[in-house]
C-alpha cells in the first residue's frame, strides 16, 4: 500500500509541474498541428508502463479536478517503442507536454523544434 501511495504522489507531483514545463517551451503558442499542448488547457502525458497506467490516470483525473478547465490525456506507448517514438517526437516538435524518462545523458543532446 505504501508503494501505491508513493507512486500516486509522484505522478501528481509530475503533473503539477506540467504547466511550468509547457510554459517554457516557446514564446509563441503552439499551432494545432504541432503535437503536444495543441489546445489551451490540454496537457499530454506520455508513459510506457502499462502497470502504472491506472495510477497515472487517477493522478490525471485528480489534477483535472483541482484545476477546472484543464484536461490531461495520458498516452501509453509500450516500452519497446517508447524511446524511439519519444526521440522522434522531440526532434519533430511533437513530444508530449510531460513524459516519463530515465536519467540519460544522451537525451541532453537531442535538438527540439
Amino acid at each position: 500500500m505504501r508503494r501505491r501511495s508513493l507512486l500516486t504522489a509522484a505522478a501528481a507531483t509530475t503533473l503539477a509541474a506540467a504547466p511550468l514545463a509547457s510554459g517554457c517551451s516557446s514564446s509563441s503558442p503552439p499551432s494545432p498541428s504541432s503535437g503536444g499542448g495543441s489546445r489551451r488547457g490540454h496537457l499530454t502525458y506520455g508513459v510506457w508502463d502499462v502497470y502504472q497506467l491506472p495510477a497515472m490516470n487517477r493522478a490525471a483525473r485528480e489534477f483535472e479536478r483541482t484545476r477546472p478547465g484543464v484536461t490531461v490525456d495520458v498516452q501509453l506507448t509500450p516500452n519497446g517503442t517508447y524511446w524511439a517514438k519519444l526521440r522522434t517526437a522531440c526532434t519533430g516538435g511533437a513530444a508530449p507536454d510531460v513524459f516519463w524518462m530515465n536519467e540519460s545523458p544522451s537525451w541532453a543532446a537531442i535538438p527540439t523544434a
